[in-house]
C-alpha cells in the first residue's frame, strides 16, 4: 500500500552500485515533495548474512520539490540497511553525490545480533544491561549484542537500535516514509 503513495521514475531496472555520499530521491505521488535517501557506508562488514554486504542509508524529510536541500540532523528522519543488489530501486532517483558529514559519520548506531544472544539469569541482567539490548522471552531472558558497521562489537547501548538483525526491504523505506507524510498530515 505505501509503495503506491511513491512516483516510478523508471520503467526498466538500472544498474546500480552505491557509493558513500550518494544522494537518491524518493518522490511522493501528486505532492511537491520529495524524500532524500543519502548512502553513509556503502558496504556493511557483518557475520549476519541479513546484514553483510548490505548499504546503511539515512532518510531526510521531504522538502519542496526544486529547493535547495541541506541534510542536517534536524532534516534526518530515519535509517535503514538496503541489499540494492546491483539495481536502483525504479521509486528511487540517483541526484547526485555530497560528503558524508563528520555529524552523521558519528550517529551512535548499532545492529542487534539475535544469533549471537546468550541466555541469562535475572541476577546477570545488571552485568549485561549496559552493553546488550535485554529481551525477554516467555520464560527466558536473552543479552543480546551490538555491532558497528565494520562488524565491532560495541561496548555500550547504542542511541539508535536497528533490530530485526538490521535488514530493510525497499517496501520498508517506502514505509518509513509514509509514515511520516501520515505523521505531519501530508496524506
Amino acid at each position: 500500500m505505501e509503495a503506491e503513495l511513491f512516483d516510478r521514475v523508471r520503467s526498466r531496472r538500472v544498474r546500480y552500485i552505491p557509493r558513500n555520499g550518494d544522494v537518491l530521491a524518493l518522490r511522493v505521488k501528486n505532492s511537491r515533495y520529495l524524500f532524500h535517501i543519502k548512502v553513509i557506508t556503502e558496504y556493511i562488514k557483518s557475520t549476519s548474512l541479513f546484514v553483510d554486504g548490505a548499504t546503511l542509508i539515512y532518510i531526510y524529510v521531504p522538502n519542496i520539490r526544486g529547493a535547495f536541500v541541506m541534510h542536517t540532523k534536524t532534516s534526518f528522519y530515519g535509517l535503514a540497511a538496503l541489499h540494492f543488489d546491483g539495481v536502483l530501486p525504479c521509486e528511487f532517483e540517483f541526484v547526485g553525490n555530497e560528503p558524508v558529514f563528520e555529524w552523521e559519520k558519528a550517529i551512535d548506531l548499532g545492529f542487534s545480533r539475535i544469533g549471537e544472544a546468550v541466555e541469562i539469569t535475572e541476577y546477570e541482567r545488571e552485568l549485561y544491561s549496559n552493553d546488550h539490548d535485554i529481551v525477554r522471552a516467555p520464560d527466558k531472558l536473552y543479552a543480546v549484542p551490538f555491532f558497528d558497521a565494520e562488524n565491532r562489537q560495541l561496548d555500550h547501548v547504542p542511541h539508535l537500535k536497528m533490530n530485526g538483525e538490521g535488514y530493510a526491504t525497499v517496501y520498508g523505506v517506502l514505509y518509513t516514509a509514509a509514515e511520516w507524510l501520515k505523521k505531519h498530515d501530508l496524506i
